[in-house]
């Protein structure tokens, strides 16, 4: 256990969870990851994490949102790059509108939760994202969600940068790789 002055201290009104890209495309049985072979283990193990995450979020009223990966014929990678990952080329992941697209079940938002949308790795990238914690008076960033090396570190980067304090949730976010994951915390 920390010495008291190594504890972390929050302001609850100036902190928001963020949950990343919790969507069944990514998570769940018969989503894009899980048809193409990637397991998607590390990814439902947390799920019972955020979901606690959440429940105490909400109970403590701390501001909750949603980020999540959405593609349509505007925002796809390959009408810009020309080096992309072959997993990134195909136009099924995340389609706006589909089931691929919607959060898990397990972890839907409540009607007064906001989902920003987002069509890169961060969820600050071309969105309302600081807009939208700022005009809260949001200071400090509880980041929870999939994938770890990925969008959570890309978001997390880019909220230092815009100067929040970011927590990353060592058992709240998932990665396909233990290594990879480990080694963005």
């Amino acid at each position: 256990m920390p010495e008291e002055s190594q504890r972390i201290q929050i302001e609850i009104a100036k902190t928001a969870l963020v949950v990343v890209d919790m969507q069944n495309d990514y998570c769940s049985p018969g989503g894009d990851f899980d048809q193409r072979g990637i397991s998607i283990e590390p990814s439902q193990r947390v799920i019972p994490n955020i979901r606690q995450l959440i429940e105490g979020s909400r109970i403590r009223e701390l501001f909750v949102l949603y980020t999540a990966m959405v593609f349509d014929e505007f925002t796809y990678e390959d009408r810009h790059h020309k080096i992309i990952p072959e997993r990134m080329r195909d136009r099924r992941l995340c389609r706006r509108g589909t089931w691929g697209a919607a959060v898990v079940d397990e972890l839907v938002p409540f009607e007064d939760e906001l989902v920003v949308e987002k069509c890169r790795f961060s969820a600050f990238f071309n969105t309302n994202l600081e807009v939208l914690l700022r005009n809260r008076g949001i200071t400090t960033l509880i980041l929870s969600g999939v994938v770890t090396n990925v969008c959570v570190e890309s978001t997390a980067r880019d909220a230092w940068n815009y100067d929040f304090d970011v927590i990353l949730v060592s058992d709240g976010t998932a990665s396909y790789s233990e290594e990879l994951h480990e080694a963005t915390l």
